[in-house]
């Protein structure tokens, strides 16, 4: 093998292992400040620079444990362009994670922060998250020690290793970035049988529609909002057209629903109500909340 071959070989292993990591951050605040950070950057414009420096994970360290949360819903939010999706998905996982912190700092037993952080982190933003495999660990091990060897071999390195070569590196990149992607897209969605459905929803689409009802007469458009929504999952699940797995994040939800325009368009203004109202806390009125009923009695939501 002359010297141009192995310059060749140790470019497209250099290009082949580039792949972004996993931010580690020591406490929830400190991952909750970064997620605020971000989502002012994406009010402000800058969605598509937020895309670019997102790590795979975020890891919260907390008494000796690492929690890993992974990012690529909000990546497909963002790539999707939809900003709402992506700060309802930022708010909803920072406001537990600030949650998490004056619970951890209040108690004053050795257990208490663990079991306070547990608690926080088996919420059902959470579900996808879990420690990183065997496999994970190795492909890990296996990233740095080739990382530490061409480090050294790099130095053999001259600028005449030419275009073609790092034209190369840069396919082999684009193809590693995609086989990530779809990598982790199939890890972070939950199973849809088994252990699911034994959280199947205790209330009925009945009992959501009455709670729907007595929100807005109590002047209170936020839980209106909450209950429409899931009065609509209820009845959808009743008709077989959605698993019964309160596991789901409303956005996986909204992607498993039929392709028939009236259920779709109606479901998908109910998730829109509950991203912008629930998650997000803005404003609501009760205008909005008659306009989420009527997308809710759309889904079939009428009771007699």
């Amino acid at each position: 093998m002359n010297t141009t071959e192995r310059r060749t070989i140790v470019c497209l292993l250099a290009c082949a292992i580039a792949a972004p990591g996993a931010s580690v951050f020591e406490n929830p605040h400190a991952l909750s400040v970064e997620l605020r950070r971000i989502e002012t950057s994406i009010k402000e414009g800058h969605r598509q620079e937020v895309h670019d420096t997102l790590p795979l994970a975020w890891v919260v360290h907390s008494e000796g444990t690492d929690y890993p949360i992974r990012t690529a819903e909000l990546k497909s939010q963002l790539e999707s362009k939809d900003d709402a999706a992506a700060e309802a998905w930022i708010e909803q996982v920072a406001s537990q994670l600030e949650g998490a912190q004056p619970e951890i700092e209040s108690k004053r037993t050795d257990d208490a922060p663990r079991a306070a952080l547990n608690r926080i982190l088996s919420g059902r933003e959470f579900a996808a998250v879990r420690p990183p495999s065997p496999w994970e660990r190795f492909k890990a091990w296996l990233q740095n020690w080739i990382g530490s060897l061409l480090a050294r071999l790099f130095g053999y390195l001259g600028p005449s290793t030419g275009r073609f070569i790092w034209g190369l590196g840069s396919v082999a990149v684009v193809f590693l970035a995609l086989w990530l992607y779809r990598t982790l897209r199939t890890e972070t969605r939950p199973a849809l049988s088994g252990a699911s459905a034994q959280t199947q929803s205790v209330r009925t689409w009945e009992q959501w529609v009455s709670a729907a009802r007595e929100a807005l007469a109590q002047g209170d458009f936020r839980a209106a909002a909450h209950a429409a929504y899931w009065a609509g999952v209820a009845r959808l699940q009743d008709e077989r057209l959605l698993p019964a797995d309160t596991t789901l994040t409303p956005r996986e939800y909204l992607r498993l629903v039929p392709d028939n325009r009236k259920t779709h368009d109606s479901f998908a203004a109910l998730t829109s109500g509950l991203e912008r109202f629930w998650y997000a806390n803005r404003p609501a009125t009760s205008a909005d909340v008659q306009e989420l009923f009527g997308s809710m009695e759309a889904l079939g939501c009428r009771p007699d």
